[in-house]
C-alpha cells in the first residue's frame, strides 16, 4: 500500500501520479489505485477515473468513550480480554443488523469507537 497526501491535488494531477506509478507495473497486471480523502475516486493503471466519484458518507465525531481495540489485544488482562470480546461481539451484530438496513455511516462509527480511525478523513461533525 501506498500512502500520500492528495488534499490540493486535482484529479488530473492524481491521474498522471497513478500512471506514472504503474508505468513500473509488469505488463498484463490489472491494476485499480482507489484515491480517499472525503471522496473516493477509483482510477485505472492508465490514470483514467473509473466510475464515479462518490461521498465517503462519515457519522459524527465520537466525543465518548472509546475501546483502543489494538492495545488491549497487546497489553489487556485475560478478563478485560474477556469483557472486551463478548462487547465486540454485540457491537458487530448491531453494525450489521445497521449497514444491512441501510445506515453506511454505521461502520465509522464502529471504527472511531474501537480507535481504528487513523486513516479518517475530515468530515462528520
Amino acid at each position: 500500500m501506498i500512502k500520500f497526501r492528495t488534499d490540493s491535488m486535482s484529479k488530473e494531477h492524481i491521474g498522471r501520479l497513478v500512471q506514472n506509478m504503474c508505468d513500473y507495473i509488469p505488463e498484463g497486471l490489472d491494476v485499480v489505485v482507489t484515491v480517499i480523502s472525503d471522496r473516493c475516486t477509483r482510477f485505472n493503471k492508465h490514470g483514467e477515473v473509473i466510475g464515479d466519484t462518490i461521498a465517503i458518507p462519515l457519522a459524527d465525531k465520537h466525543t465518548g468513550f472509546r475501546v483502543d481495540i489494538k492495545n488491549l489485544v497487546r497489553t489487556g488482562s485475560e478478563n478485560n480480554k474477556l469483557f472486551t470480546l463478548e462487547e465486540l461481539s454485540r457491537n458487530l451484530e448491531q453494525v450489521a443488523t445497521r449497514f444491512y438496513a441501510g445506515d453506511i455511516k454505521v461502520v465509522d462509527e464502529f471504527l472511531q469507537l474501537y480507535c481504528l480511525d487513523g486513516e479518517r478523513p475530515e468530515g462528520g461533525s
